[in-house]
């Protein structure tokens, strides 16, 4: 029986090192919603051009570029923080308080 269920997966850090995880990503076998964030725009960009780099995915249900976390899903099933070590402690503490996660 194939799984319909669509895994969220959010990578927080979009630069150099988030946007090579998030080309890793698109190749994924799983039907999964990607997001992406960084309050860096420039950041942002870069992703974005790196991920249509990639071949296309039809498992890839749907992907959101965002400055802001607003836009996640109350539970988010993978959790890719690519940020550097400044200030990552906050981001996990902010990010377990205001949503379900099941994987970091």
């Amino acid at each position: 029986m194939k799984n319909i269920y669509n895994y969220n997966i959010v990578i927080v850090g979009a630069g150099q090192l988030g946007s090579r995880h998030l080309q890793s990503l698109k190749q994924i076998h799983l039907l999964s919603n990607l997001f992406v964030i960084d309050p860096n725009l420039h950041s942002l960009d870069l992703a974005k051009e790196r991920y249509n780099q990639i071949e296309s995915n039809n498992n890839i249900q749907k992907i959101i570029f965002s400055p802001d976390v607003k836009c996640l899903p109350e539970v988010i099933d993978f959790l890719v923080l690519a940020t550097n070590s400044n200030g990552r402690c906050q981001i996990i503490e902010s990010l377990i308080s205001s949503y379900s996660i099941k994987n970091i």
